[in-house]
Formats: C-alpha cells, sequence, structure tokens
C-alpha cells in the first residue's frame, strides 16, 4: 500500500504544478497505475461503479425463518438443527438483482429439500448512505419432513444505513405473512348413560400468522487488508440491534369440528386455539449481531453469529443464538 500513496502523491502533484502538460506519467508509471487500480483490495473498495456478477454460494446454520430479518429467525421454535442453504445469484451494477436458494436438512437420516425461495431486491450505495429492498417468496420443497419449517410465505425487508458516522445508524423494517397447517386425529373413549362411546375426532386447523418488525442498529466496520495475500481481506461488522414486533395470528379449524358437541367443540378450541389473537408493537429484544467477511480474489468465507434476548416476560427461554456460515464465489 505504501506505493498506492506514493503515486497517488506524484499524480496530485504533477497535476497541481503541471497543468500545462498534457501528459505527466511515463509509460512505467501508468503500466504501475493500471495494475494497482485492478488488483489492489482497498482502490477496489473505494470504487463506485462496480461491474455486474454472479454469486454462487452454500450456507449452513440454524436459521430457517427468513433470509434477511434475524428478528424472525430469532422466534423459530426449533434452533439445534443444522440447515444447509445452496444459492445461486445475479448482482446487475444497477444495484438491481435476483436469487434462488434452496433448503436442505437431514431428516430421519435422508437428506430433504423441504423448501425453496426465489429473492429479487435492490440495493443502493454512496459516500453517504447504504440502503436495500428485498423480497423473498417462500416454495413448497419436494418432501414433507417430521420437523417445523418457515411458516412465512412472503417476506419483505427493507434497510437503510448511514455510512458517514463512526458509529453507523440504522433503521429496517420487516414485514412476512403465511400460513401453516396442523391435523387433529384422535380416539377417545366418553361415559354416556347409554355405556361408553368410542369418539374420533378429526380436525385441520389453518394458522394464518402476519409479522412486523422494525430494527433500529449501531454498528461499525473493521478493514483489514492483506493479512495473508496481497490479495485478501477482512471485514468485521459488529452492531447492537433493538428490536420491536407485532404479531397476528388467526386460527380457524375445518367444518368438521362443527358436527361435534359443544362440549367437544370447547375442548378442541382450548387447547388449540380458535379465532384472532394479536400482540399488540411492543420492544421484543434486544441483539448483538457479529457478521465478518473474508475475502481471497473471487472467494469469500461469511460467518455470522445472532444473540437475541427477548424482553417481555416469557417463561421458555429468553436468548435465542443464531448462527451461520456461508462460503462462495463471484464472477
Amino acid at each position: 500500500m505504501q506505493k498506492s500513496f506514493l503515486l497517488f502523491f506524484i499524480i496530485f502533484f504533477n497535476s497541481v504544478v503541471g497543468v500545462a502538460q498534457t501528459d505527466t506519467l511515463s509509460a512505467t508509471d501508468k503500466a504501475l497505475l493500471d495494475s494497482m487500480l485492478a488488483n489492489d483490495p482497498f482502490l477496489n473498495m473505494l470504487s463506485e461503479k462496480e461491474g455486474s456478477y454472479f454469486d454462487i454460494n452454500i450456507g449452513m446454520g440454524n436459521s430457517i425463518f427468513s433470509e434477511k430479518n434475524n428478528t424472525l429467525n430469532a422466534e423459530q421454535a426449533e434452533t439445534k438443527k443444522i440447515f444447509f442453504t445452496p444459492s445461486v445469484g445475479y448482482y446487475n451494477k444497477s444495484g438491481l438483482g435476483i436469487a434462488f436458494t434452496g433448503y436442505l436438512s437431514n431428516d430421519k437420516g435422508k437428506a430433504s429439500i423441504y423448501q425453496y425461495a426465489i429473492n429479487p431486491f435492490y440495493n443502493y450505495a454512496d459516500k453517504k448512505v447504504e440502503a436495500g429492498l428485498s423480497y423473498t417468496r417462500y416454495l413448497p420443497g419436494t418432501s414433507v419432513t417430521s420437523f417445523s419449517v418457515s411458516p412465512y410465505t412472503n417476506d419483505v425487508y427493507a434497510n437503510v444505513k448511514l455510512k458517514k458516522p463512526w458509529l453507523q445508524p440504522g433503521l429496517a423494517l420487516g414485514f412476512a405473512n403465511g400460513k401453516f397447517e396442523e391435523y387433529f386425529d384422535s380416539t377417545f373413549t366418553i361415559h354416556t348413560p347409554s355405556g361408553p362411546r368410542l369418539v374420533r375426532i378429526t380436525d385441520t386447523i389453518t394458522t394464518r400468522l402476519k409479522d412486523f418488525s422494525i430494527i433500529f442498529s449501531i454498528e461499525h466496520e473493521f478493514n483489514f487488508l492483506k493479512l495473508f495475500s496481497t490479495r485478501d481481506q477482512l471485514m468485521l461488522v459488529p452492531a447492537i440491534m433493538l428490536n420491536g414486533s407485532s404479531q397476528n395470528w388467526n386460527i380457524a379449524h375445518s367444518n368438521s369440528i362443527n358436527k361435534r358437541s359443544p362440549g367437544v367443540q370447547n375442548l378442541l378450541k382450548r387447547n388449540y386455539g380458535n379465532g384472532n389473537v394479536n400482540v399488540p408493537f411492543q420492544l421484543q429484544s434486544i441483539a448483538f449481531l457479529t457478521q465478518a467477511t473474508y475475502s481471497l480474489a473471487n472467494f469469500y468465507l461469511l460467518p455470522q453469529v445472532y444473540l437475541d434476548y427477548y424482553l417481555p416476560q416469557s417463561s421458555s427461554q429468553k436468548l435465542t443464538a443464531v448462527y451461520s456460515i456461508t462460503a462462495g464465489i463471484t464472477f
């Protein structure tokens, strides 16, 4: 990098004192400058116009609910199972892009592709601000799993961050909706005046849910250049986040339950719910996110850890850890 600063000083000096000259650099200096512009990672990061490229990667982690919104991932019931997410994406220099992702996991000793996602997005960045808008559509996979998968079908995420301050403030908005079905099938005996009676209950419970979230964040980027090679770099971004959210669940039973006695109906509704459940907007959690990106030429490695502490009173575990690591190449 010392050569970079020296050469730029020479260029600047010549441009000031040699205004009348049309060519202030020798052929050797020009060749050195062209090489640095092409290969120096620091100069590449300063470039405002980036070309279009493809990205192929595979991730591994314990989050399944959302591609972008970690507040949704912290709500998932199962965080011990490992999920794999191969993905391919196209990033246009205009900021537009699209990515396709598959979700795989081991289910009863067999690899299962249980879900797909299509993710069009737009990213914008200049010297002062960085912003993005993303939409994810989740599609059912090729197999039915024995574990719970993401109940969301549509996921919209928008974020903006100021880049000038040392501590960079950010704001993100998220909205997701979807539905899932549960099947109730049970046989039991009830006692009637005429004697014992065998009753079988079959019911489909459909839950439609909506989730709205607001995320405030403070972060700082640490950049380290040429750690093991002249072409590698590391960006470390720790962030503190304050999450607010509201939820709505609409729970409905199939018509078959209406054929049962009021006592049976009340039993099922009491145990499995019925009607609307609204959780008004509230501060949901405080979180700490650490994300590191190591790149070497076209290869990159991106691990991240998200720790979420649930603020409202709850009898369940209040600290959730969501982690992932992604390896990919761009070309």
